[in-house]
């Protein structure tokens, strides 16, 4: 009130309760608290559908169990990974490999220093008996080589564990009413668990961690697992033994511990196993035993014990211990789902149905004796609030699609809308439109209406949820191939990546399965979707077409196609520019170009039909592009029509401030532009087909043979080999030869997009390849990635195959001027 006593200044005359300007005030406030009201529902509320579930997917929202996960980035994890996902490992180690020895060409003391690998895992695993070992270490790298990250790898032979057993001997004052064979069973059992490095039963249970706890490390498939961890036990501590032994209820004291191996007893404070390829068992007596190495004893009295009982027992335990490991427990059972009561009120209610009867507004109207002066009166009023209560009615109706702006779904309608209001919302309101509703609000709107740009803000919102942000300002001055549609290809490109949010930001650092095929497009082809997370996200990040392992020249080779060295050089001799007089103009862009008539192409044929019709030396020569028509043709600014005798000419500008050439000659206006665009769109496909890079991991180009150096090329180049080649490196090899590519700005962007994402261990180079480089690379590299994933290939195969990739890589190196500094 003291806000509109204010906005009135020396226009306040009078205040009272029944004062008509404070009737409307009242009800309009009134309207807002509703809107308030509304507005403060409770998220599950607002995106609650007519049953009072909640569509997540929808939404961009996940379940804990999909959220809390993570790629496996620590050796535990990958043992949580296999241990989840092959049941006959018991007990699974990965260790450090301590590298190849140095190679007799390539001296440790050399400048370079030996070439020693890192991030490469030994693993050791101790399986079930009676499991076929082959079959099952084959799962074993195959769920750790589909988990890999980047810089990382696992040796391909798998160690199997050998058992070293040992007898326990003791003497044991128990007391209490529990049976001696009961409480000797329990001994044997957790002696066994201990010193072979089982999972560890005591460790804390699902239902008493919290659930970030329960769900920390790689997803489970089976379920939360109830056993912790335990370490690799190389080494056995006597004073844990003793105490574990004394946690047994119903035990009193122990004394003369020790552990009996290869015939010799070990009462030390450590006893160590002998080898790393073993794995300390107990020896537990049999059936038919009648003595046990532990000794009972109550009162200082021996105590006799049925030694088939304690057999029966241990295996009982044993086998509980057994199905409580595997025992799962769901993550959906650990939270409540959230729901939400749908309050989809589509009507909008009227404020004019609150005001007393005398205004005549309300639902009770005018009488029929009222006086013309009286109705128009009432018809005045029921127009003065009309915009008012339109804000009320079309606010109320975007809190009620709050889930359909906040969700991933493709949709083209509008995300401010309105809501028509007719007799039924409020009485006698037809009347006073003097054109139809519909059409006036939909005039009023479309003119303020910035769907786009509060469709992006929108995601932006849902992005920063997960902590992530993709703005695309920088890719807005790389606008060559959407046709002045940046900012509508920006929005599908936040929906596309929030809806993969969960696996770009997991995943980031995440390499591809080199065990199997990885070059292909779709999923549906062999190796589609086999591609590191890293390749994904800077592709996805950088508004790549297709971000995955494939061809980059094929796109133009399949066409018989092929571009030239960066030039803008016109290529031929006696070709004129064309003046550009004021009969010139520009090629519009259009939503559809008419079919051209006026040119010499043969349909049918896919080779020539965009530009059969160039008779000029700019257009390509043989199925060879020149750097020029291939990507400055992109652009419609390019391109210009003038008229030249009967007839009108298209020509094309190939450098930036250059003069403009002939491209060919058509009878109509009509015809040229068509030709231009057909040949534009063209280009932009071709421009944007042919746009990625390759992502190749030094340390999987290592020497599988043995050895520092690969075979038979120390005498050439292993000596100009830097001793830190191998271990946590990539190079990213980007195709150069596109509109985007070829701009140095974008090449910055490129790189700093790859450092940024890159992690932050792993040392990135960029190179910058023109067409015929990348055609020897891909031939190159489509031979090594057969070789890795051919299960036949032999150590030496797949050397041969990694070593022209290195001397690839170290030719660029020394030319580019890029090799990456030591650290």
């Amino acid at each position: 009130m003291r806000r509109v006593q204010g906005l009135s200044g020396s226009h306040w005359t009078d205040y009272n309760l029944h004062d008509p300007g404070i009737t409307i005030l009242e009800q309009l406030c009134f309207g807002l608290t509703d809107l308030m009201f509304r507005a403060d529902f409770s998220v599950p509320d607002h995106l609650a559908e007519e049953d009072g579930r909640l569509r997540l997917e929808h939404q961009a929202l996940h379940r804990p169990e999909a959220v809390f996960p993570c790629r496996p980035s620590t050796a535990d994890d990958y043992r949580r990974l296999v241990l989840d996902r092959v049941p006959q490992v018991v007990n699974i180690w990965l260790r450090p490999d301590p590298g190849h020895p140095p190679d007799p060409g390539h001296p440790p003391d050399s400048p370079q220093g030996p070439v020693t690998p890192s991030g490469i895992y030994q693993v050791w695993v101790h399986l079930e008996d009676g499991c076929d070992p082959r079959e099952v270490t084959r799962r074993v790298l195959g769920v750790l080589h589909a988990h890999r990250n980047i810089g990382e790898d696992f040796d391909l032979q798998v160690r199997i564990m050998e058992e070293e057993r040992c007898e326990l001997r003791a003497r044991i004052e128990i007391g209490g009413g529990r049976e001696p064979e009961e409480i000797m069973a329990e001994v044997y059992a957790r002696v066994d668990r201990h010193i072979s490095g089982d999972l560890d039963l005591d460790a804390p249970r699902p239902g008493d961690r919290s659930l970030e706890a329960n769900l920390t490390g790689p997803a489970p498939t089976r379920g939360v697992r109830t056993g912790g961890l335990v370490a690799d036990r190389s080494q056995v501590h006597m004073a844990d033994l003793v105490s574990l032994t004394r946690s047994v209820e119903g035990v009193r004291g122990v004394f003369e511990l020790s552990l009996v191996m290869a015939g010799k007893e070990h009462r030390g404070s450590v006893v160590r196993v002998n080898a790393q390829d073993r794995v300390l068992c107990l020896t537990v007596p049999g059936e038919g035993t009648t003595s046990f190495g532990v000794r009972l004893e109550k009162g200082g009295r021996p105590v006799t014990v049925v030694p088939s009982h304690v057999v029966r027992k241990y295996r009982e335990r044993s086998d509980a211990h057994r199905l409580g490991a595997l025992d799962r427990v769901d993550p959906r059972t650990l939270y409540l789902e959230p729901t939400g009561v749908n309050r989809d009120e589509a009507r909008y209610h009227s404020v004019q149905a609150h005001f007393p009867g005398v205004y005549g507004i309300n639902e009770q109207g005018i009488p029929d004796s009222a006086s013309p002066a009286v109705r128009a009166k009432a018809a005045q009023l029921k127009a003065y609030l009309l915009p008012m209560e339109q804000l009320l009615a079309d606010q109320q109706t975007n809190i009620r699609h709050l889930r359909d702006l906040f969700s991933t779904a493709d949709s083209d309608l509008p995300t401010y809308r309105y809501q028509v209001l007719g007799d039924r919302e409020v009485p006698e309101v037809t009347p006073l439109y003097r054109s139809p509703p519909e059409s006036m609000l939909s005039e009023i709107y479309g003119e303020v209406n910035r769907s786009v740009e509060r469709r992006s803000r929108a995601l932006d919102y849902m992005l920063a949820v997960y902590g992530e942000s993709f703005n695309q300002h920088s890719l807005r001055q790389f606008d060559h191939y959407a046709a002045g549609e940046m900012e509508e290809t920006i929005v599908s490109n936040k929906v596309e990546y929030l809806r993969s949010v969960l696996s770009l930001g997991r995943d980031r650092g995440g390499a591809f399965d080199h065990t199997r095929p990885s070059w292909g497009r779709d999923r549906g082809e062999p190796g589609g979707g086999n591609r590191s997370g890293l390749h994904r996200r800077v592709g996805e990040l950088l508004g790549f077409l297709d971000p995955g392992q494939r061809s980059l020249v094929e796109p133009l080779s399949d066409r018989g196609l092929t571009v030239e060295l960066p030039s803008v050089e016109v290529r031929g001799e006696g070709i004129s520019p064309v003046p550009m007089g004021e009969g010139s103009r520009p090629i519009r862009p259009t939503t559809s170009a008419p079919d051209p008539s006026g040119y010499d192409a043969d349909p049918t044929d896919r080779r020539r039909e965009p530009w059969g019709w160039i008779r000029s030396p700019l257009g390509p020569e043989e199925g060879r592009f020149g750097h020029g028509l291939f990507t400055r043709g992109v652009r419609l600014e390019n391109y210009r029509v003038a008229p030249q005798g009967e007839g009108q000419v298209l020509a094309f500008r190939p450098t930036e401030e250059g003069e403009w050439y002939p491209l060919g000659e058509f009878a109509t206006e009509e015809d040229a532009v068509a030709a231009a665009h057909l040949l534009r769109d063209e280009l932009r496909e071709l421009n944007h087909a042919s746009e990625g890079f390759h992502v190749l991991e030094h340390i999987l180009l290592r020497p599988d043979g043995g050895g520092a150096v690969h075979p038979g090329a120390q005498e050439e180049w292993g000596k100009t080999l830097w001793k830190d080649f191998y271990p946590l490196r990539a190079s990213f090899l980007f195709s150069g030869w596109s509109a985007r590519s070829s701009d140095p700005r974008f090449r910055l962007l490129a790189e700093e997009t790859v450092a940024v994402n890159c992690p932050v261990h792993i040392h990135p180079t960029c190179f910058w390849l023109d067409f015929p480089q990348m055609t020897e690379f891909e031939a190159r590299y489509l031979r090594w990635l057969k070789s890795r994933s051919d299960p036949e290939a032999t150590p030496v195969g797949r050397d041969e195959a990694a070593i022209p990739l290195i001397r690839f890589l170290q030719d660029l190196s020394s030319r580019a001027d890029t090799r990456p500094p030591s650290p």
